[in-house]
C-alpha cells in the first residue's frame, strides 16, 4: 500500500539551465536507475558522470534544453523532461555522437546495442503524444506534492502544443509512481521487457493519458 502523502511544500518551476547539470544528473539517473546503470555504466565510467556530461552538453535525449526543474528555495529537488516523436530523431542523432564523444569504440558500441534494447521496450510517443521523461523527486521530499506539481506542469504544456495526450514509461515496480499516474488519469497502453529477456531491468509500462 502506497505510503500517506505528507504536507505538501511550494516549489518554483522553471527550464533548466546548463549549470544545473550537476544537480540534474542524480535525479535523472534515480528516475530509473536500473536502467540507467544498465546502458551507461561502462568502460570505467558510471552512469552519473555520463548524465552530467550529456546534461552539460545539451544536446541529445539528455540535454539540459529539454528539462523542467522544480526549486524549494535554491535547491534543485526535481525534474523531467519533454519532448515528442518530431524531435526525436534530431536528439537521438545528437545522443549517438555523445556516446562516441564520452566513451571509448568498444564500450560505445556495447552503450549503443544496450539504448537500442531499453528503445524498443521504451518505444518513441505516438504522434501528438507529449512524452515524458526523467520525471524525479528528490528522497527526502517526495509525497509532498512535486510530482504532482510537474504533472500538472506537463498537461499544461501539452494542451499549449496541441498534443492530444501526454506519455511515459514508468518500471513495473515501482508501485508509488504507478498509483500517482493511475491517480492522474494515466492508463496502462502496453508492457515490455527487455528483448533478450535480461532481468538486469524490470519490465516497463507505457501510460498515457488524455490532455
Amino acid at each position: 500500500m502506497p505510503a500517506a502523502p505528507k504536507e505538501a511544500i511550494a516549489v518554483l518551476l522553471r527550464d533548466a539551465r546548463r549549470e544545473d547539470a550537476g544537480a540534474l544528473a542524480a535525479l535523472v539517473r534515480a528516475s530509473g536507475p536500473a536502467a540507467f546503470d544498465y546502458v551507461f555504466a561502462c568502460g570505467g565510467r558510471s552512469a552519473e558522470a555520463f548524465l552530467r556530461a550529456a546534461l552539460d552538453d545539451g544536446r541529445g535525449l539528455l540535454g539540459w534544453p529539454h528539462h523542467r526543474v522544480a526549486l524549494h528555495g535554491e535547491r534543485i529537488v526535481a525534474c523531467m523532461a519533454l519532448y515528442d516523436a518530431n524531435q526525436l530523431a534530431t536528439l537521438a542523432q545528437a545522443s549517438l555522437w555523445q556516446y562516441f564523444r564520452l566513451y571509448r569504440p568498444w564500450s560505445a558500441m556495447r552503450v549503443i546495442h544496450r539504448a537500442l534494447q531499453i528503445g524498443a521496450m521504451q518505444p518513441p510517443p505516438a504522434a501528438g503524444d507529449l512524452y515524458i521523461a526523467h520525471l524525479s523527486v528528490a528522497d527526502d521530499l517526495r509525497r509532498r506534492g512535486i510530482a504532482t506539481r510537474l504533472l500538472h506542469e506537463a498537461l499544461q504544456i501539452a494542451r499549449r502544443r496541441g498534443h492530444t495526450h501526454c506519455a511515459l514509461d514508468v518500471a513495473r515496480d515501482n508501485e508509488a509512481a504507478l498509483a500517482l499516474y493511475r491517480l492522474h488519469g494515466f492508463r496502462l497502453e502496453a508492457e515490455r521487457a527487455l528483448p533478450d529477456g535480461g532481468h538486469q531491468v524490470p519490465p516497463s509500462r507505457r501510460l498515457r493519458c488524455a490532455v
